[in-house]
Parts: structure tokens; C-alpha cells; sequence
């Protein structure tokens, strides 16, 4: 069991640590509200994942199959993008109205709650559902043998970087309002906004890789 677990956190690197949508919103939910969003976020997460996992445990080629439906995977993708797009354009719409730090508005965020953003971020990013069934395949063949508590404790291997890593990206979120003047604040939120987007028209674009291939 504990080469099982050491081959799950590195395998886990790969996914928990690599930059996009969760991880950069991360830093903007730290500016917000500090690092305990990137927590909460952490929760929204594991909301949706953990129950996913549980499935391809089960059912593994039937979700791959699934999610690899043209129609479901540009859906969610939209969907993905969406929300993105919007998340960006709020930071930086925040970074162009805002004169310091106290000014920005939680109230206008489309994610009311960093919980909230976990799991929408989560749930329809398709390219989080596929990495459990390319590069996370072989954590859920080292599930198998084990039954339930198999499940559990490698899972718990595997959960607890996202939780690391989201709450430490957040707390850099955090240490940076504390630090920066506003001019430069405001040009980190702008900064963190153009990278949102950005990941937002790389899934857009995507669609068109899937179509072509079809």
C-alpha cells in the first residue's frame, strides 16, 4: 500500500499542479478573500471529483466513451468556457475601476462563493474529466484491488495536493494585495483576468480540433 500511494502522489503532480482555470481563479479568490478560499475551493473540488472517481472505478470505459461524445465534450466545453470568460472579464473589469484594494466588490462575482467555484470549474472543465481517464488512469487500476477502503486511502493520497496547492496559490493571492500598491494590484487583477480569458478561447478553440476530427 505505500508504493501504492507513492505512485499515486506522483502521478497526482501532474494534474494537481499544472497551471489553468482552478489554479489561476485560485489567485484571484486569494485577492478576494484569502487563502482560505483557495480551501473552500479545494471542497468544491473534491465535491465533484470524489463521486467521479468512485464511477470510473466502476465503470471506467463507459464514461470514457461518454466524454469523448463530441456533442457532451463541446458542450461542456461552451459551458467551461463561459464561465471563464466572464470570471476574467470581472477581474478585469475590477483592475480597471478599482483605486486600492478595498474597493474590490465580492458582491458582483459570478461565483458567489469560492465553494460554488470549485465545483462549476470542476464539473465542466472536460479536459479535468479526461485526465482521470488518460493520465490518471493507472491511480484508479490501483484502486481496484483494494475495494472501498482502497478507494479511500487513495483517494486521500491523491486529494490532498489539490487542497495544498489551491490553499498555498490562494494565500499567494493574498500575500500579493497585502504587498503591492494599487496601481500595481490593479494590474495584477487585469494581468490574472487576460490569463482567465485566455484559457477561456483555448477550450473555444479546442471545439474546433474535435469538429475536424469527427
Amino acid at each position: 500500500m505505500i508504493e501504492v500511494i507513492i505512485s499515486v502522489i506522483v502521478i497526482s503532480l501532474s494534474g494537481a499542479l499544472s497551471p489553468g482555470p482552478l489554479t489561476t481563479t485560485a489567485i484571484l479568490e486569494g485577492l478576494w478573500g484569502g487563502r482560505k478560499n483557495g480551501f473552500y475551493m479545494a471542497i468544491g473540488h473534491t465535491i465533484v471529483e470524489f463521486p467521479y472517481v468512485v464511477a470510473l472505478v466502476l465503470i471506467v470505459e463507459s464514461i470514457k466513451s461518454f466524454l469523448e461524445t463530441p456533442i457532451i465534450k463541446n458542450t461542456m466545453i461552451i459551458i467551461s468556457g463561459i464561465f471563464i470568460f466572464y470570471f476574467g472579464y470581472l477581474s478585469i473589469r475590477d483592475g480597471l475601476e478599482s483605486s486600492n484594494t478595498k474597493t474590490i466588490d465580492n458582491e458582483n462575482k459570478i461565483f458567489k462563493s469560492p465553494f460554488l467555484a470549485g465545483i462549476i470549474l470542476t464539473g465542466f472543465n472536460p479536459y479535468f474529466l479526461l485526465w482521470w481517464i488518460t493520465v490518471g488512469l493507472p491511480i484508479i487500476t490501483l484502486i481496484l484491488p483494494y475495494g472501498v477502503l482502497g478507494i479511500i486511502i487513495v483517494y486521500i493520497s491523491h486529494v490532498w495536493l489539490d487542497y495544498a496547492w489551491l490553499t498555498f496559490v490562494a494565500g499567494l493571492g493574498e500575500y500579493g494585495s497585502k504587498i503591492l500598491g494599487s496601481w500595481k494590484y490593479r494590474i495584477l487583477l487585469i494581468s490574472i483576468g487576460a490569463i482567465l480569458i485566455i484559457f477561456g478561447i483555448n477550450l473555444l478553440l479546442s471545439i474546433l480540433n474535435i469538429q475536424s476530427t469527427i
